[in-house]
């Protein structure tokens, strides 16, 4: 189980990788559980929102905070499972 310190950094490492992507507009949270880390978002698509969870991998969580591969495989997954969402005019995604 993490911390609450470990918890935080976590949420806000997802938050800026998602501010990233150029959501339009999401909300989400990320919890542990006896799986892992999940992740539930909710994202703007064409005509209404959808619900998305999703299990992030905690190797890539920690990989993606200390390298810039590990990083850019959390983006990729990322991208590739909320490609749904709508976007904000002009932003492709993280590279």
């Amino acid at each position: 189980m993490p911390t609450i310190a470990t918890l935080t950094m976590q949420r806000e490492y997802i938050r800026g990788l998602l501010d990233g992507l150029g959501l339009e507009t999401y909300l989400f949270e990320l919890e542990t559980s006896a799986a892992g880390w999940e992740m539930k978002l909710e994202c703007a698509i064409e005509g209404g929102w959808k619900n998305i969870t999703m299990m992030p991998d905690a190797d890539l969580l920690d990989a993606g905070n200390a390298d810039e591969k590990g990083k850019q495989r959390l983006i990729d997954a990322l991208d590739k499972r909320l490609e749904c969402c709508t976007r904000k005019t002009g932003i492709q995604g993280l590279q």
